[in-house]
């Protein structure tokens, strides 16, 4: 399931607020709403029964969303549960504001929306016009305007523009991707001020949803509470800086301000304020020769549109005059990991410094962006310390498909007797080289997932879940844990998620971190083609020689097709080719080439499938029809129903109706499929 937008993206605590599932893919009979806090709960909405029943029907994909008093106020995800598994997250806001939904909105300049102050509007962007809204400033007045867009997982990227009663520009301020505007403006006269509200490129729909506020500020510069405190379980940072997920509370410290070559100790953890324009803030502390640190900023994973960097000096006294500095070292942004998928980057630079020898040394930290489309004044975290090797791993559901760039949105749906794969990143810190043991825990009942390893060489692997064929219904929040073989080191992953797939003018996919990965088991529908890979044992293969290891197929209804195999994860100098097999064929074997100069270790690969089969879509929707039909025929032939014939030919006409409607769900269809194996971990000996 695909979950690209619903009709509300936020409630104030307290408050009960109407949601639709309005856009999407296999989105159907969505009956079920999980929020990442219990105190966001969903009621689905019911419609009146069908003639001569009693039971109200549910009201698929819409429901009453109650938010508990208590909520503490910041973003928060929903997933939707439905006929098809589990859906992708999306964010919801939850203000201690009261909220605006459906409002009617002007696209007149001169005829524009009123807009209360303290109360977040929300509605979607309409394409090719503007948003105008209207409010009372009085002179001197300092006031802040924020939208949000990106943060709620819309593709809107927003421009802020305010003008004054004569229709001259006072100020405006525009999104990027990842970031939404924000607007600090001081009324030069009292009068009526509009604001207009706009996608960058002109686009709307619900796709491009967002919501606006203004509110009372101290200074047209004050940026350091947030109208909606975004600051709840959802992080918006795109590269763990730890491996569990930041302190929301961390990001609402006061950064401090920075005198000019302050002095400082470490180990060293505190925010900061960026100097002004082109400006750099100075850390100076002393070190003896050998002393090893890890330098780290952290800007752009809170959030702020910032791109820092960082350059590390040593300070040469002179015996008269300013002392010399000499640049050391130097760090922009982080380095990149990921795949075509899930990018992860960050513009927060990091350096390892080894002190050359004893000596006064200097830190020199400054924004390259200081474009005036942002906010004047951004924050970071400082953090110094002694080097501490160890991993991060990040995990995401993979979109199941041979070409990554076709990526999408996925959720999870676990056929009885299917698989789907979880991607597993490892981002190795300080230093460290090692190894790595991954396993899933808290699976549901009737799912196994073998553990695997990443080599020392290698910085990802996938994880194959694998439903029994008699695994029931559930859905269940599971765990990455990576622990280095030796066990001195445990780790859980940070699950990430696609947050958009290409278009809309924007070319790439976008990813974010989430609040969990959850797996979804479907006790409705057989998977029609099972594949496994080896006899369950650790193989072992020497340097230089051939693996073979033999593949087996479980064939059922609409599975008995041809299926090509391509090995995936396959260490460097270890080749194998694909594999097809013919239809019906149940038994293949692949062979692994591992050359001399191939790593002694263990390594884990699978294979993935690629196959056309026969699937019925939604058969359970026709037999609910018949069944239905059946029972209207039933009351027909009863005597004691003749008062009622015609109501009763009425609803026999609507029900046949209904019966031909859902014959498309119930006859099966040709679709490709993507099916991986079971992983296989061998090792690789010395000759």
């Amino acid at each position: 399931m695909e979950l690209r937008a619903l009709s509300v993206s936020g409630a104030q605590a307290g408050s009960t607020v109407d949601l639709s599932v309005v856009a999407g893919d296999r989105l159907e009979e969505v009956d079920r709403l999980l929020f990442s806090h219990p105190g966001l709960t969903a009621e689905l909405q019911t419609l009146d029964p069908l003639p001569f029943q009693n039971d109200r029907r549910p009201h698929y994909g819409n429901f009453k969303v109650q938010v508990a008093e208590d909520v503490p106020t910041g973003r928060y995800e929903v997933r939707a549960v439905g006929r098809h598994g589990l859906s992708n997250p999306r964010a919801f806001l939850v203000s201690g504001l009261p909220h605006l939904a459906e409002p009617t909105v002007s696209h007149e300049l001169d005829s524009p929306t009123p807009l209360p102050r303290d109360t977040w509007l929300q509605t979607n962007a309409t394409g090719a016009a503007i948003d105008f809204y209207t409010m009372h400033l009085d002179e001197g007045q300092s006031v802040r305007f924020e939208k949000f867009a990106q943060r709620l997982d819309s593709r809107m990227i927003g421009v802020l523009e305010l003008f004054d009663a004569t229709g001259r520009l006072v100020a405006m301020t525009r999104g990027a991707d990842a970031v939404d505007p924000v607007l600090g403006v001081t009324a030069p006269v009292a009068g009526e001020y509009v604001l207009a509200v706009r996608d960058i490129l002109y686009r709307g729909g619900n796709e491009f949803s967002y919501q606006v506020v203004w509110q009372q500020a101290e200074t047209a510069t004050d940026f350091t509470a947030s109208a909606a405190a975004a600051t709840g379980a959802l992080p918006s940072i795109w590269m763990p800086e730890s491996a569990s997920l930041p302190d929301p509370l961390a990001l609402a410290t006061e950064p401090q301000p920075v005198a000019r070559g302050e002095a400082i100790q470490w180990p060293h953890d505190q925010f900061y304020w960026f100097a002004p324009g082109r400006e750099a803030n100075l850390f100076e502390w002393n070190a003896k020769e050998g002393d090893a640190l890890s330098v780290e900023v952290i800007s752009q994973r809170l959030g702020e549109p910032t791109d820092a960097r960082l350059t590390v000096q040593r300070i040469e006294p002179q015996a008269e005059g300013e002392p010399k500095v000499h640049d050391l070292q130097t760090a922009d942004d982080s380095a990149e990991f990921g795949d075509a998928a899930l990018r992860l980057q960050s513009r927060d630079p990091a350096v390892q410094f080894k002190a050359p020898m004893t000596a006064a040394y200097r830190l020199q930290i400054h924004d390259l962006d200081v474009g005036e489309s942002v906010q004047d004044r951004q924050k970071y975290r400082l953090r110094i310390d002694a080097p501490k090797p160890d991993f991060v791993l990040v995990a995401y559901h993979d979109y199941p498909h041979r070409d990554l760039k076709q990526t999408r949105p996925v959720g999870s749906k676990l056929f009885r007797g299917g698989a789907e794969t979880i991607r597993v990143f490892a981002i190795r810190r300080d230093g460290w080289t090692g190894a790595i043991e991954v396993v899933a825990e808290n699976l549901p009942e009737g799912v196994t997932c073998e553990a695997v390893v990443i080599a020392e060489n290698q910085k990802q692997v996938e994880l194959v879940l694998a439903a029994k064929e008699d695994a029931v219904h559930a859905v269940e929040t599971v765990r990455i844990i990576g622990s280095s073989l030796d066990q001195k080191l445990r780790q859980a992953a940070v699950p990430a998620t696609i947050q958009r797939a290409p278009g809309a003018g924007r070319d790439f996919i976008q990813s974010r971190l989430t609040t969990g990965l959850q797996v979804a088991v479907s006790e409705q529908d057989v998977s029609p083609l099972t594949v496994r890979l080896g006899d369950g044992d650790v193989p072992q293969v020497k340097q230089g020689e051939t693996l073979t290891l033999p593949v087996r197929m479980t064939r059922r209804e609409g599975g008995n097709v041809v299926c090509v195999l391509r090995p995936r994860d396959l260490p460097a100098n270890v080749t194998a080719g694909e594999i097809k097999v013919e239809a019906e064929q149940v038994e293949s074997k692949v062979e692994l080439k591992v050359a001399p100069n191939v790593a002694v270790g263990r390594y884990s690969i699978w294979l993935q499938g690629e196959t056309k089969v026969k699937v019925r879509k939604n058969p359970q929707l026709l037999e609910r029809a018949e069944a239905y039909r059946v029972q209207l025929q039933a009351i027909h032939d009863d005597p004691a129903q003749a008062a009622n014939l015609e109501a009763i030919k009425a609803a026999i006409a609507e029900a046949d109706k209904a019966v031909e409607a859902a014959k498309g769900s119930a006859k099966p269809q040709d679709i490709t499929i993507f099916v991986p194996t079971n992983v296989v971990t061998f090792q690789v000996l010395e000759p």
